[in-house]
């Protein structure tokens, strides 16, 4: 089922990505990866029957970047990719390495950025921590000050005569 379609029973979303002649499964003025719900527990064969590809239709499919047999369960949010023999065989295998390691590649990019970006946010914590003391340690003065300055009148106050 296309995102957004009603489920009845527990149901899993999974991302997919058709290549080549597949895409024209793809619902009319679409392009690029889709999600598809599924039931729990249901398998490439299930999805690719929602999908649209007829049973006998050879097709390679690539589940987390692992080649899939029809009979392998998917999981939640699991990422698959569908491409037709007409794509050549060992040159099929090869555009399908080619664009999980494209995938990789910007997993890595995103992963660099997000570690960037949380470097960045400790830095300014850090600052920020500093800058907290620093009015904690001036605050703490002001108040031993203030008890200084108490204690003194205090004393000064027991000493006047009566």
């Amino acid at each position: 089922m296309q995102d957004g379609a009603v489920y009845s029973g527990v149901a899993i979303a999974v991302t997919v990505t058709l290549f080549a002649d597949l895409r024209r499964l793809l619902p009319r003025g679409t392009h690029g990866p889709q999600r598809y719900t599924v039931r729990e527990g249901a398998t490439v064969s299930e999805l690719l029957a929602a999908i649209g590809v007829e049973a006998g239709v050879d097709v390679t499919v690539a589940v987390n970047g692992e080649l899939a047999a029809r009979d392998t369960p998917l999981r939640e949010g699991a990422e698959v990719m569908v491409l037709s023999p007409m794509e050549g065989g060992a040159a099929g295998a090869a555009t399908l390495r080619g664009e999980i390691r494209r995938l990789d590649q910007k997993i890595d990019g995103v992963d660099q950025r997000l570690a960037q970006k949380i470097d960045g946010l400790r830095a300014e914590m850090v600052s920020e921590m500093r800058r907290f003391d620093s009015r904690i340690d001036g605050l703490d003065r002001e108040v031993r000050t203030a008890i200084d300055i108490r204690e003194r009148l205090a004393a000064l106050e027991a000493r006047r005569p009566a």
